[in-house]
C-alpha cells in the first residue's frame, strides 16, 4: 500500500481518528484525576468559583488567595452548584476534595476543546495530515496531560489563547462574520480566564496589521464598525463574568494597593467612570501588589540559585527540560526551517511565532515564575509551529520514518515516565533523583502526592521527615524545602554535605545522613 493511498484513507476518517485520539486522552485523564491528590491552588480556586455563584466576585476575601484567580473557575464549581439545588442544605467533611474532583472532569472539557482547536488551526495552516500529527503529539504531551485536568484556569487559558488566534486567522483568510465574532468572544472569555491572556490584544492588533499591510486587505470604513462591535463584546463578557461588579467606579478616586496601579491612576487616569467591574481592575492592582511585596509568594528557583526577580532563562531550561525530546527536535527544525524560510511561512510566523514569541518573552521576564504551566499557551503554539518541519519530512520516505519514529519516541518518554506526569523531566536530566538541581516548584511538587506521603511514611517508619535540623539516619525531604524556595538556609545543611539517594515519586527526596 503507498503512501498516496495511506494519506487518502486518512484523511478520509481524519473525523474518526480524531475523535478516537480525544477518548484515549480523556481514558489517561480519568485515571489521573483520581490518581493525583489535591494540588496546592485547586482549592482557593475552587472556592472563588462557589462564590462567582453565590454572587460575590470580590478578590478580597479574608482567609483566600483570588488575587489571580479569575471567573472561568465558575465552570469548575457547577457540579457542586447543581448538588446543592438537587440536596439544600448538604453539609460535607473532606475539605471540598470531592468537590475539586468533580470540577477536575469539567476542566478536561478545556482539555479536549484545546486538542480539537490544535488540529484545526495544524490543519488550516498545513493540511490535515500534519494536524493530526500536532494533535497526537500534544495529546501525548506529559504537560498537557498533568495540567489538563486541574481545577486552574491554565487549561482554559491556553484553550481560549489557541480558539482566539484560530478564528482570527479563520477570520482574516475567509471575511466571515461568524468568524470575527467567535474570535471576539474568544479573546474575551480568554481575559476572564487568566490576566495574561491581555497580551492576546496587542498581538490581534499586530498580527491583523501586518497581515493587512501585506496583503493589502484593509478596509478602514468597514473596520469602525467591527471595532466598535469587538469594544462592545468585550466590555459585555467581562462584566457579566464579574457579575458588572462596581461598574462605573471614578478610577481617579480609588485608592489601590499596589505602587503600580497608584502611579498609573495618579499620571494617566480621567475623571471618568469605568465601563469594567472593580473586581476585573482589582485583579492587575493585587498581582502588582503581590509582586512588590512578595507576601506569601515563593522564590523563584533554577540550577540551584534562588531569586526574587526571576531569571531570564527560566522558561528556556523548563521547556527543555520538561517537554519531550522528539518534541523539542520537531519545534526545533520547523523554528529553523522558517528562519532559512521566511517568505513561505508568513502565516505561520503571524499566528503562531510572534504571538507564541511575545508570550514567552512576557513570562520570561515576570518576576513569579512558579512553572511550566505558565508556558502552556507556547508549548501549545509551538507543537502546531512544529507542522512546518512535518509537512517537510512527509514528502520523503525517510522523513515519514522520522514522524513516526518521532511519534513513538514523545509516547515511550511520556508514558513510561513513573510517578504521574506533573514532575515529568525528559532523558536530558539523566537520574530523575537530580531533576532537582535544575528545577523545582510546581515542575515537581505541587503537592500532588501529599496524601500518598502519610500511607509511604506508615511503611518507612525509620525515615526521618522534615527535620527541624541536622540529625543522622535515612532522611525524607519535601524536594521544594531542599531547595529552599520558602527557606533558603533551613537545609543547606543537608544539600552541602550529602548527597540525593533517591527520590519518592519525584516530590520528596531520600538521604543517608549516618
Amino acid at each position: 500500500m503507498n503512501w498516496t493511498r495511506i494519506e487518502s484513507t486518512v484523511i478520509t476518517h481524519v473525523s474518526k481518528i480524531i475523535f478516537m485520539i480525544l477518548i484515549l486522552h480523556a481514558v489517561v485523564q480519568v485515571f489521573q484525576i483520581q490518581r493525583d491528590d489535591i494540588t496546592a491552588d485547586e482549592e482557593d480556586h475552587l472556592i472563588y468559583g462557589v462564590e462567582i455563584w453565590k454572587g460575590n466576585p470580590s478578590r478580597r476575601v479574608e482567609g483566600r488567595d483570588f488575587r489571580s484567580t479569575m471567573p472561568v473557575t465558575a465552570i469548575h464549581a457547577l457540579p457542586r452548584v447543581f448538588e446543592q439545588i438537587l440536596q439544600p442544605g448538604k453539609a460535607k467533611t473532606d475539605w471540598g476534595k470531592s468537590d475539586i474532583r468533580s470540577g477536575r472532569y469539567l476542566n478536561l472539557l478545556f482539555t479536549l476543546g484545546l486538542l480539537a482547536y490544535i488540529f484545526l488551526l495544524g490543519q488550516s495552516l498545513f493540511g490535515p495530515l500534519t494536524g493530526l500529527f500536532c494533535l497526537i503529539m500534544a495529546a501525548a504531551d506529559p504537560n498537557i496531560l498533568a495540567h489538563g485536568h486541574l481545577v486552574t484556569t491554565d487549561m482554559a487559558a491556553t484553550f481560549f489563547c489557541v480558539a482566539t488566534l484560530f478564528h482570527l486567522l479563520q477570520w482574516f483568510e475567509k471575511r466571515q462574520t461568524v468568524q470575527f465574532l467567535l474570535f471576539a468572544l474568544c479573546i474575551a472569555f480568554a481575559q476572564v480566564a487568566k490576566v495574561n491572556n491581555l497580551l492576546l490584544y496587542p498581538i490581534s492588533i499586530v498580527v491583523l496589521l501586518l497581515a493587512a499591510i501585506q496583503q493589502r486587505k484593509f478596509d478602514f470604513m468597514r473596520s469602525v464598525p467591527l471595532l466598535i462591535l469587538f469594544l462592545f463584546i468585550q466590555v459585555i463578557v467581562i462584566n457579566l463574568a464579574f457579575q458588572f461588579e462596581q461598574i462605573g467606579f471614578l478610577m481617579h478616586q480609588t485608592r489601590f494597593s499596589s505602587t503600580m496601579m497608584n502611579d498609573f491612576v495618579h499620571h494617566f487616569s480621567l475623571p471618568l467612570s469605568s465601563p469594567l467591574p472593580l473586581p476585573y481592575i482589582d485583579t492587575f492592582d493585587q498581582i502588582y501588589f503581590e509582586m512588590e511585596k512578595r507576601d506569601g509568594l515563593p522564590l523563584n528557583y533554577l540550577m540551584g540559585e534562588l531569586s526574587k526577580k526571576g531569571f531570564w532563562n527560566y522558561f528556556f531550561v523548563c521547556m527543555g527540560i520538561k517537554t519531550p525530546l522528539a518534541s523539542l527536535a520537531i519545534m526545533l527544525g520547523s523554528l529553523v526551517l522558517i528562519i532559512l524560510h521566511l517568505k513561505h511561512f508568513k502565516k505561520q510566523i503571524l499566528f503562531l511565532i510572534f504571538p507564541a514569541a511575545i508570550i514567552f518573552l512576557f513570562i520570561s521576564s515576570a518576576t513569579v515564575q512558579n512553572g511550566y504551566r505558565y508556558a502552556l499557551p507556547v508549548l501549545a503554539l509551538g507543537i502546531i509551529a512544529g507542522g512546518a518541519f512535518t509537512s517537510l519530512l512527509l514528502k520523503s520516505r525517510y522523513g515519514r520514518a522520522f514522524v513516526f519514529f518521532a511519534l513513538a519516541a514523545v509516547l515511550l518518554e511520556t508514558f513510561s515516565f513513573k510517578g504521574g506526569f506533573l514532575p515529568f523531566t525528559n532523558v536530558l536530566v539523566g537520574n530523575k533523583k537530580n531533576a532537582w538541581q535544575w528545577v523545582a516548584d510546581s515542575n515537581l511538587n505541587w503537592e500532588q502526592n501529599h496524601v500518598r506521603l502519610t500511607d509511604y511514611l506508615k511503611s518507612h517508619p525509620e525515615l526521618v521527615y522534615q527535620p527541624a535540623g541536622p540529625v543522622k539516619g535515612r532522611v525524607l525531604v519535601h524536594v521544594n524545602d531542599l531547595a529552599g524556595i520558602w527557606e533558603p538556609d533551613k537545609y543547606e545543611w543537608l544539600r552541602s554535605a550529602y548527597k540525593v539517594e533517591g527520590h519518592v515519586w519525584h516530590s520528596y527526596l531520600l538521604f543517608d545522613t549516618r
